[in-house]
């Protein structure tokens, strides 16, 4: 698959990071993760990736290379839409750079009820994510064989790009 051209092209002497998300939302684009992960090595950049939609039960980044890992909580994770928060994943040094730095602008962590109501999202989410699939791929399949559907875009379907 690669990297698309132009990214190249835009990194310059500023350049710090290579932030993106796959599969994209809404469009479901999909971008290949080892390929961003030895451009940033390459340019010695960092590389963010947001996995909030594909969750980390159907992707894992950094087994791909990538630096960083962020997800919003408060979607799958959490899966019930009770609690407001955020995850980063990294490396011991990447971490502890963001507790040192970023909490002391940005703000604490989460409250323990809150990181409890993740947990026990957490502890289930393969059943969501399995019933999610499912019926995605059956209902990508129904609609790329309907008359009235010019297009169907679903990483499960065999002609996605």
């Amino acid at each position: 698959m690669g990297v698309r051209s132009d990214i190249p092209a835009m990194i310059n002497r500023q350049t710090r990071v290579i932030f993106f998300e796959t599969p994209t939302n809404p469009e479901l684009s999909t971008i290949d993760i080892p390929a961003i992960a030895q451009l940033a090595r390459q340019y010695k950049l960092m590389s963010i990736m947001d996995n909030t939609f594909a969750t980390p039960y159907l992707q894992k980044p950094l087994s791909y290379g990538i630096d960083c890992v962020i997800h919003s909580a408060t979607k799958y994770i959490c899966g019930h839409g009770d609690a407001l928060g955020g995850v980063v994943v990294s490396s011991r040094s990447i971490i502890s750079s963001i507790r040192k730095n970023t909490l002391l602008n940005l703000g604490r962590c989460l409250s323990p009820f809150n990181a409890w109501l993740f947990l026990r999202g957490l502890k289930k989410l393969h059943i969501p994510m399995d019933r999610h699939c499912g019926s995605a791929i059956k209902i990508a399949r129904f609609l790329v064989g309907h008359k009235r559907v010019k297009n169907v875009l679903y990483p499960g379907l065999e002609t996605h790009t």
